[in-house]
């Protein structure tokens, strides 16, 4: 997920704004997500199910993600989830000496992981009828 900041002066629009764009669909593109109108902190959050989809989430403000603050769920690629392996945060601009990026700062990143639950091996009984 990335928060891209479009300047009312370079996007024609009358205010400033941002969006959360989602990489990616399906088909590999980006799209566009919820548009953020006010500056503040943000929730964002991810998972990832037994069929190997990711689910995307955002909230306004600092608080734990529910089910009202979903915004898509996707195969990326059209690829299935297999596994977890890292994660990472990038802030990018075009830092070309002409446009300005906001002050990010990325607070309090959590990751949680719920293993499925294992089989159990279990021994055939030996009491009872055959």
């Amino acid at each position: 997920m990335f928060i891209e900041f479009e300047n009312k002066n370079q996007s024609g629009k009358e205010d400033d704004y941002a969006t959360i764009r989602i990489r990616g669909n399906r088909r590999g593109k980006d799209f566009t997500g919820p548009q953020i109108t006010s500056t503040g902190w943000w929730t964002l959050g991810m998972s990832v199910t037994p069929d190997g989809m990711v689910h995307y989430y955002a909230s306004p403000g600092v608080d734990d993600l529910t089910e009202d603050d979903y915004i898509t769920s996707q195969f990326p690629y059209d690829y299935r989830a297999e596994r977890f392996r890292t994660f990472f945060y990038n802030v990018c601009s075009a830092n070309d000496g002409k446009r300005w990026s906001t002050a990010f700062v990325v607070d309090d990143p959590k990751v949680f992981i719920l293993k499925p639950a294992s089989k159990i091996a279990t021994k055939p009984s030996t009491s009872g009828n055959r």
